[in-house]
């Protein structure tokens, strides 16, 4: 009778080393995991050379993050949608082309994306009565279009 109890008393023992053990090991990963993020968040000190990432009109922040992903310019592209939402920048992304070096913090990238994205522009007035034949060469020659 007494060899039965010393057996269990081993048995939950066991058991609870092994929760702790697991326990252990999740608070560890967990740890990892967030400063893996807190450093893709800040940059590293030795930025790499800038790539070109080119963000087409209309794009939202999940594709610019992707986009971003694709050139290397960041690792984990959920955590710049999260962090962009945080920051309240999402919507102020702009589209065009961009030299990002890998390995810049997120708030450099967000500044960069932020700038205002100049796009050539030409001004035409068309007097009243103006054919569309007359529109359309008039904007051929000014040069936004071609057909």
């Amino acid at each position: 009778m007494a060899h039965d109890a010393k057996h269990r008393k081993n048995r939950k023992g066991g058991a609870a080393k092994m929760i702790l053990i697991v326990l252990l090991i999740l608070v560890l990963a967990a740890g990892g995991c967030l400063l893996a993020i807190r450093k893709e968040i800040n940059g590293s000190a030795s930025a790499g050379e800038p790539v070109s990432v080119s963000i087409q009109q209309g794009s939202g922040v999940a594709a610019i993050a992707q986009k971003l992903k694709t050139a290397g310019v960041i690792k984990y592209p959920h955590v710049f949608r999260w962090y962009a939402g945080k920051q309240g920048a999402a919507g102020k992304l702009q589209y065009g082309e961009f030299d990002l070096a890998p390995g810049s913090s997120y708030d450099d990238i967000i500044e960069a994306l932020s700038a205002y994205a100049k796009a050539d522009s030409v001004r035409l007035t068309f007097p009243e009565g103006t054919t569309a034949i007359a529109i359309a060469k008039k904007m051929e020659d000014a040069g936004p279009v071609s057909y």
